[in-house]
């Protein structure tokens, strides 16, 4: 049982619940801050299904409909679901009348609607907030729920460390044509996160929608404003959200790096098939993240969403053993299930080296940078095919102008490589990753001097190589990237080179098999 406190009334409590009793209204609710009886101290959220109506006569409440009663249920199915990861635990649901209940674990904190009225977060700290989001909306997707109400209201940051929760599943609706829906007429939802298959009038729209609102949230969160503002009526906006060209992050905000310029506007996309998948904008958004030991943000952020980012990385303490009560089973090592296998990967690879070849990275590009994340973690012996996968992805970047993105994709495959041996595949594979990373540098004009020199160290090393050498491709790469930083040490003053660097970029190019 749970027992509502009795707080003094006008004082507030920080995020979405008050110390009022009235509570805080959400959707179809009101949401109390209680402590839970059975296990004294523990501070729990407390949300009964109390429609409002003017009209009624105790205190402008109502009694739930049959359909509002099947709504809430399903709420509660969430939240048994998902709760634990990103969406608050769940604890104990109650359907019967007069007043049916869902208890769910307290976070103490605010929604990003109150923390961005305070605040105006930094690129990085707006990614802390993006990248769990897309994560726990990757997690609800892939049991087949949209979630369908998207908002900077429905998302908690708690005060404590900063961990991010995503709530009111209140209109959430499986993907399965199947499933009952709760809802009557227009999917309800907010007007400036909807996206314009909502607005349209679509009644079962797919985790695409989702995405779009994900994008107001960021754009939100980057520029300070929403993509469209709210000075027009409700059908202005819808309207403006249907036909209207949004505005790209770097019309506020110059600078900024293209290709996060680039993932918004493709998550704002009118139609739901020209969005990026999910997962792509996550491998976007992560490289922004700060890392384990960074600074804490200037001006300080309260709630502060680095802050799971931020804490330095430690070991888990190991569990102490318990005596053996009886015959061991062997530890066996599954491979996750519902991953790409190798051939999926080596497949997709030829479509979207097709596509880069062309001139067109497209859709096949957009699939195999979806699944890199998931093949990572389910073909660990595939370190080759997967570190390869990468390259090809950037290769696509680098040919879309998303240098930044490619560079760093470039790096880390070399980084983590870093021990492979020349002659071996492995060190073939890093040495391509290194060349990439050189291209990258010639493409964003790095300094004349540093990038050949970077490529002459490699070059020799190729040049070097033991046994057979390395195959023709990696050799033409290695030509046609230093063929390219010849032109731009020819094309650069003599105060920015060496006199003799042309002739040392020569010769090396001379030792490799091939025409000069």
């Amino acid at each position: 049982m749970c027992v509502v406190e009795p707080w003094p009334a006008g004082r507030k409590l920080a995020g979405r619940f008050s110390r009022a009793g009235e509570g805080a209204w959400g959707g179809m609710g009101v949401v109390y801050r209680a402590t839970d009886e059975r296990r004294p101290g523990q501070v729990v959220a407390v949300k009964f299904l109390w429609p409002r109506d003017p009209d009624a006569a105790l205190r402008g409440y109502r009694t739930p409909t049959p359909q509002e009663l099947q709504r809430f249920d399903r709420e509660c199915e969430m939240h048994r679901r998902f709760g634990g990861r990103g969406v608050p635990a769940f604890v104990h649901a109650d359907l019967s009348p007069p007043r049916p209940y869902l208890v769910t674990e307290y976070v103490d904190g605010d929604d990003l609607h109150a923390f961005l009225i305070r605040n105006r977060p930094t690129l990085s700290a707006a990614a802390c907030a993006i990248v769990p989001l897309l994560e726990v909306l990757g997690r609800v997707h892939g049991a087949g729920v949209v979630h369908r109400d998207v908002k900077p209201a429905n998302i908690l940051l708690a005060r404590r460390d900063g961990v991010l929760y995503l709530t009111d599943f209140g209109i959430a609706l499986p993907k399965d044509p199947a499933a009952t829906r709760y809802t009557n007429g227009r999917t309800p939802g907010t007007i400036g996160y909807m996206a314009p298959e909502i607005h349209r009038g679509e009644r079962n729209p797919g985790p695409e929608a989702d995405l779009y609102s994900v994008a107001c949230i960021a754009f939100q969160m980057v520029t300070g404003r929403l993509v469209f503002e709210a000075g027009h009526s409700d059908y202005d906006l819808a309207r403006l959200h249907c036909e209207e060209r949004p505005p790209l992050l770097s019309d506020d905000v110059p600078g900024l790096p293209s290709e996060i310029v680039d993932i918004t506007d493709r998550m704002l996309a009118k139609s739901p098939a020209d969005r990026p998948p999910l997962q792509l904008a996550l491998e976007i958004w992560r490289p922004l993240l700060p890392s384990p030991g960074d600074p804490a943000p200037r001006p300080a952020l309260d709630p502060d969403p680095t802050l799971p980012h931020r804490a330095p990385e430690t070991a888990a303490a190991p569990l102490p053993e318990s005596p053996p009560t009886g015959p061991r089973r062997p530890r066996v090592h599954r491979r996750p299930v519902g991953g790409p296998t190798r051939s999926a990967l080596r497949n997709l690879c030829a479509e979207a080296e097709i596509e880069i070849e062309r001139g067109e990275p497209g859709k096949a590009v957009d699939e195999l940078t979806a699944i890199l994340v998931r093949a990572e973690q389910c073909l660990p012996g595939a370190v080759r095919e997967v570190q390869g996968a990468r390259l090809v992805v950037a290769r696509a970047q680098l040919l879309r102008g998303e240098t930044a993105s490619a560079g760093r994709t470039c790096r880390d495959v070399a980084r983590r490589l870093a021990d492979a041996s020349a002659g071996t595949d492995t060190g073939e594979l890093r040495a391509r990753a290194r060349l990439g990373a050189i291209q990258v540098m010639t493409a964003e004009r790095s300094p004349v001097q540093a990038v050949a020199d970077t490529w002459l160290t490699l070059a020799e090393e190729l040049a070097s190589w033991p046994g057979p050498g390395p195959s023709r491709q990696t050799v033409e790469f290695c030509r046609e990237v230093g063929l390219e930083v010849k032109e731009q040490v020819l094309d650069a003053r003599q105060d920015e080179v060496s006199p003799a660097l042309p002739e040392a970029i020569r010769k090396l190019l001379d030792r490799l098999p091939g025409p000069a």
